[in-house]
C-alpha cells in the first residue's frame, strides 16, 4: 500500500483518512447507525471506510427510494448524503428529510466537493454541516460524533416535552430547565456563567414582505444550524421566543463571552447562506444581548433574572441597530 493512496472497493481513499485508519484509534461506544448515500465512490466511499474503521454501524447505498426506506424503518443517528445517488437529487431528499417533524433532532452532513455554491445549497437545503471534502479525518470524525451526542441527548429531552420540534433545539421550558442546572453548577464551582439572548435580521422583514410560511421556516432553520455552528460544545442552544433564540454560556466571563460574540459573528459573516428581503438576498446580521455573572454572592439569581438581564441588554442592541450589547448589574443594559 501506498503512503499516500489506497483502494477500498471502487473508492479512492486519501492518505490521511489513509494515516486515521492505520491508527487504529478505538472505537466509539454504543455503534451509532449511520447511514450514508453517495455513488460508492468519491467522496462516499472514502467517507464509509473511516466510519467503519471507527466502529460504526453503517448502511451506504446507491438508490435514494432504498435509503427513504431506510430512513424510515431504522431511524439512524446520522444521516450523510452525497451527489451521485440514482433515482433523485439528493438536495430534494434533504429538504424533504428536513420538514420531517419526527427527524428535528437527526443530523444530517452533505459531502461537497463542488465548492462554496455547493455548501449554500446544501445549508439552504437543511443539512446541518455542509462537509468540504476530502475531509480532514480527525475533525470529521469529531463533528461526527459531537452530532451523534448531541442528537441523543434531544432525544432525551425531546421524550420529557423540552425540545423545540422544529429546530430541534431546547425550548424554552428546556432552556430554564438547564439554565437552572447550570446556575446551581456556577454556584458551587464558584465559576462564571453568561446567557446571550439572540435576535436576527434580516429576518422579521422577510416574514413581513414575503408572508411564506414555508419560505420563512427555512431561513429559521438556517439560521439555528449557523448559531450551532459558531456555538461551542459546551453551550445550550435554544429557541427563546418565536424568533430569537438564547445560548447558555457555562463557564464563561466577559473576556470569554466576547470570544463567543465573535465566533457567532464570523459564523454568520462566512455562511454561504442568504436570505431573501425587499427583492434582494443578504447575510443574517445578529443582535445579541448578555448577562455575565463572575461571581455569586448570593442566591437571588434565578433562570427568568438572567434571560430578563440578556432581554433588557437586547432591547438596547436593537435600539443600536447593531452588535451586542453586555447587561450591567451597576449600571442596567447600558454596557458595552
Amino acid at each position: 500500500m501506498k503512503a499516500q493512496e489506497q483502494r477500498h472497493g471502487a473508492s479512492w481513499i486519501p492518505g490521511p483518512i489513509v494515516e486515521a485508519l492505520l491508527k487504529g484509534e478505538r472505537a466509539v461506544e454504543d455503534n451509532p447507525f449511520v447511514v450514508l448515500g453517495g455513488n460508492g465512490n468519491w467522496p462516499s466511499g472514502a467517507v464509509e471506510a473511516l466510519l467503519r474503521g471507527r466502529g460504526y454501524k453503517l448502511r451506504s447505498m446507491v438508490e435514494l427510494a432504498e435509503m427513504v426506506r431506510v430512513i424510515h424503518k431504522e431511524e439512524p443517528d446520522l444521516i450523510i448524503l452525497a451527489r451521485g445517488m440514482r433515482g433523485g437529487d439528493p438536495l430534494g431528499l434533504c429538504r424533504n428529510l428536513r420538514g420531517r417533524r419526527w427527524l428535528a433532532t437527526t443530523p444530517i452532513f452533505y459531502l461537497c466537493s463542488e465548492g462554496r455554491a455547493e455548501e449554500a445549497s446544501a445549508l439552504e437545503a437543511g443539512a446541518w454541516d455542509a462537509v468540504k471534502c476530502p475531509p480532514d479525518p480527525e475533525l470529521f470524525l469529531a463533528r461526527v460524533e459531537n452530532a451523534v451526542q448531541m442528537k441523543r441527548k434531544a432525544d432525551e429531552a425531546l421524550r420529557l416535552g423540552l425540545i423545540d420540534q422544529m429546530t430541534g433545539c431546547y425550548n424554552r421550558a428546556g432552556l430554564m430547565a438547564r439554565l437552572e442546572e447550570e446556575i446551581l453548577h456556577a454556584r458551587r464551582h464558584k465559576e462564571p456563567l453568561a446567557c446571550l439572548v439572540v435576535a436576527l435580521e434580516p429576518f422579521p422583514r422577510v416574514i413581513e414582505t414575503v408572508g411564506d410560511p414555508e419560505a420563512s421556516e427555512a431561513a429559521f432553520l438556517a439560521a439555528a444550524r449557523i448559531l450551532r455552528q459558531g456555538s461551542r460544545r459546551t453551550d445550550i442552544l435554544a429557541r427563546h421566543e418565536e424568533y430569537e433564540f438564547a445560548i447558555v454560556a457555562p463557564a464563561t466571563g466577559r473576556a470569554g463571552v466576547r470570544k463567543l460574540v465573535n465566533r457567532i459573528n464570523d459564523a454568520f459573516a462566512n455562511s454561504p447562506v442568504r436570505v431573501r428581503a425587499k427583492g434582494q438576498a443578504s447575510p443574517f446580521r445578529p443582535i445579541i444581548g448578555i448577562t455575565v455573572r463572575a461571581s455569586w454572592p448570593g442566591d437571588e439569581e434565578t433562570p427568568e433574572t438572567l434571560i430578563d438581564e440578556a432581554s433588557e441588554a437586547l432591547a438596547l442592541a436593537r435600539q443600536w441597530g447593531s452588535g451586542h450589547r453586555i447587561y450591567s448589574q451597576v449600571n442596567g443594559a447600558n454596557a458595552s
